[in-house]
């Protein structure tokens, strides 16, 4: 334990130096949002430029922005709007800037200005993916994307099966995500038992990705490990056509079409989306087929005050299932499926519907002292499976509606008045099963259970936002939850009806947050904050189907302290985070047969580490850039108790201490780049008593392309692409604590690709 009190005083000494060393560099950073004088709406991609230079940034899809430069003035820029020339003076922390409608203005496009990498108006712990990063992958798998991010760590088995965790939870979830909620803009992707398939959203429909790590978000569920939130602002697309075509090794093919329309006169926005991808699989029973089908829809009222946004994605998923391989069958023959899935075609076979309906309204008018707005939005999710398994053929069906609600107010247009946000988010979900023998060659057999579930939860949320002083910025926010499980056993043949009704006790979620700025570029902040995961559906049943009443949610108490922002002229930017985060009721997934789990609470954990990012950004090039990232974690079970065995004090199975990882990207005059990442991943236990490690290991992706323009309407994007550039042999996804059953070895592994070749092109018709 006290290597444990010394590395964090290393971290804390290290990152102290850190800042000091910064703050002598620190020059001069304005944060900022831009309205609408009428309605207090954002202002989404308005120029921000510091006078008598070449200087200058764009706000984001919230209306802020934020600027390093050495000026007096600002100007403010917006198509339709008065352009005004604003005043700054060295003590302003953020201006609020409100544009009036007026001559019909030239856009002001700011691709050749030095736009800093850091926001420093994110909350603690937050960073974003924009669009421009996400179409630097091949848009198949967000794993990429999400493992340069500090903190977090994406294993990827196979397309369909995928696991995400955040500074460590979720790692203990056998083959997918949880713990973590997932949003699109405000429609849940996380169904009623905290799961969540990132991967049924295609990524050409995404606009930004929002990470939150650590229970740092009230409003949205105060989830243990964090949220992802997926943004589509198509408030900011031109008008357009877009068509894309990619092909890749082992038989990939993927078709994406996709048009943007919207009219200055008309008010209204429209995206469709549509986009067929195939797979042959570098693995036997490999296979994978997904069509997807997707319309987002906004409307706005002419006053300016009101919009409402419809959004439909519909998914079809057909996949093999190839599982995990013993430790000898993934040194010699990774290509193989595992035997006992192979012989039954182990695959599935999913359709899912998500529909939303929001709408928006500014109540009150520029003319009064204080702003207050609503959002109210409905969605439903449909969900229907057909897994064929070694043990069993699972036949799934969910139907889930749901209504989230949110109030804001401000009392006064004023940087010192604070806001207030309450909602309410309430989800109902029902979940029906059933398992049957599986009969040779995966046919369908005798009927093994027949279960229904109610799954029920709300969130009630408050958060308070003030600045009290110039430099100072408080953040508080509470959420209450209560999860309630209906069981509905239809299946008498057993002679055991576990049917009931089964509630988590009310959990209360605070967070609060401090933020102080150091310096105009450069904030400090410290959090502390309350998140909660309910049990997995796994971790609820046990092996005969039926429920398990005594398990409980796991608790986690998160305490962190970091800083972020930008020196050297706003060429090198930094985000920096130590955090100790203390689990309680930890959930742990034991396995009792072959490919099936239970779930006990069995003792507490504790995550501590160190995450770090830094980019450098080359001044007028725009679109070149290096990133490097670090991640140190030392997570341990503070009190863990299976059965006979005490693993307290072993280091926590399924987590890397080290992560390293770099990002590079040139871009030439020609719009002609070129796009690496590299990425360390350390060696890991993969058993509770620490015994056996997988292997540490190194991936190495490039990417080639050239963003041409033709004439005034059209874009041509021609790309090639490798991945695994040196043909590492690594697990892509690890099963941990396997077990051997009648023999056999246990399957820990999922083998990654070896080099593989993808390339593509992208047109884009501008009306």
């Amino acid at each position: 334990m006290n290597n444990h009190n010394t590395t964090i005083k290393h971290l804390s000494l290290l990152f102290g130096l850190l800042i000091a060393t910064f703050s002598a560099f620190a020059q001069t950073i304005i944060n900022g949002q831009v309205l609408n004088s009428e309605s207090n709406a954002p202002l989404v991609g308005a120029t921000i430029q510091a006078m008598g230079s070449d200087y200058g940034t764009i706000t984001n899809h919230q209306g802020q922005f934020n600027i390093t430069a050495s000026t007096d003035s600002l100007i403010i820029s917006f198509t339709g709007y008065n352009t005004q020339r604003i005043p700054v003076a060295n003590y302003v922390q953020f201006l609020t800037i409100y544009l009036t409608e007026g001559a019909d203005l030239p856009l002001v496009t700011v691709l050749g200005l030095n736009q800093p990498e850091i926001n420093l108006q994110l909350p603690a712990s937050v960073q974003e993916i924009p669009k421009a990063q996400i179409q630097r992958t091949d848009e198949l798998n967000p794993a990429p994307l999400f493992n340069q991010i500090p903190g977090m760590f994406m294993q990827s088995g196979a397309l369909n099966t995928n696991r995400i965790t955040i500074r460590g939870i979720g790692n203990r979830i056998p083959f997918g995500t949880a713990k973590i909620r997932a949003y699109l803009d405000d429609i849940p992707l996380t169904n009623g038992v905290g799961e969540t398939v990132l991967e049924d959203i295609d990524l050409s429909l995404v606009d930004n990705i929002s990470i939150h790590k650590g229970p740092t978000s009230s409003s949205y569920g105060a989830g243990l490990g964090g949220l992802i939130q997926y943004q589509t602002n198509i408030e900011n697309r031109p008008n357009q056509y877009l068509a894309s075509q990619q092909f890749g090794s082992y038989g990939l093919s993927r078709t994406v079409l996709q048009a943007d329309l919207s009219e200055n006169n008309l008010p209204y926005q429209l995206t469709i989306n549509g986009s067929r991808t195939h797979s042959d699989g570098y693995r036997s029973n490999n296979t994978y087929d997904r069509y997807t089908f997707s319309t987002i829809a906004k409307w706005y009222a002419k006053h300016g005050r009101e919009k409402a946004t419809l959004f439909i994605n519909y998914n079809d998923i057909e996949a093999g299932i190839p599982s995990s391989l013993n430790a000898n069958d993934f040194s010699d023959n990774p290509e193989m499926a595992a035997a006992n899935w192979a012989r039954v075609s182990g695959g599935e076979n999913y359709d899912r519907l998500l529909l939303g309906l929001s709408h928006n309204r500014q109540w009150l008018s520029s003319e009064h002292k204080h702003r207050l707005a609503s959002t109210i939005s409905l969605f439903s999710t449909a969900r229907n499976n057909f897994e064929i398994r070694p043990f069993n053929i699972l036949r799934e069906n969910n139907r889930a509606l749901g209504i989230r609600t949110k109030i804001d107010w401000q009392p006064e247009k004023s940087i010192h008045s604070p806001t207030f946000t309450a909602g309410l988010e309430f989800f109902n979900e029902r979940y029906q099963w059933t398992t049957n023998d599986t009969e040779e060659g995966g046919t369908l057999g005798e009927l093994q259970s027949d279960q229904q579930e109610i799954r029920k939860y709300y969130n009630l949320f408050a958060e308070f936002q003030w600045t009290p002083f110039s430099k100072v910025l408080i953040n508080a926010g509470i959420n209450l939850n209560e999860t309630q499980y209906t069981l509905d056993d239809r299946f008498p043949q057993d002679q055991t009806d576990q049917s009931g009704a089964y509630a988590f006790q009310a959990i209360w979620s605070p967070r609060l947050q401090l933020t102080y700025q150091l310096t105009p570029r450069m904030n400090w902040y410290t959090t502390l904050s309350h998140g909660f995961a309910a049990p997995t559906l796994e971790e609820t049943l046990l092996p005969d189907g039926s429920r398990n009443p005594d398990i409980q949610p796991e608790r986690g108490l998160n305490l962190e302290t970091g800083s972020r922002g930008s020196f050297l002229w706003g060429k090198l930017s930094y985000e920096l985070a130590v955090y100790r985060m203390w689990i309680s009721d930890l959930l742990v997934a034991r396995r009792t047969e072959l490919d099936q789990f239970i779930g006990i609470n069995a003792g507490s954990s504790i995550h501590q580490g160190f995450d770090a990012r830094l980019t450098y950004r080359i001044p007028n090039k725009p679109g070149t850039y290096a990133r490097l990232f670090y991640s140190f974690s030392d997570y341990f079970f503070d009190d863990f108790q299976d059965g006979e065995n005490d693993f307290s004090g072993n280091a926590l199975t399924g987590q890397p201490p080290h992560q390293v990882g770099l990002e590079v990207q040139w871009t030439s005059q020609q719009q002609i780049y070129i796009h690496g990442r590299w990425r360390l991943t350390d060696a890991f236990p993969i058993l509770d008593n620490n015994e056996l490690e997988s292997d540490a290991y190194q991936i190495t992706d490039i990417r080639i392309g050239w963003d041409k323009t033709l004439g005034k309407r059209w874009k041509l994007s021609p790309y090639l692409g490798v991945q695994n550039v040196f043909n590492e042999k690594y697990a892509s996804m690890v099963l941990i604590n396997a077990r051997g059953f009648g023999g056999n070895l246990p399957r820990f592994y999922y083998p990654g690709l070896p080099r593989n070749f993808y390339g593509g092109i992208r047109l884009v018709y501008q009306m």
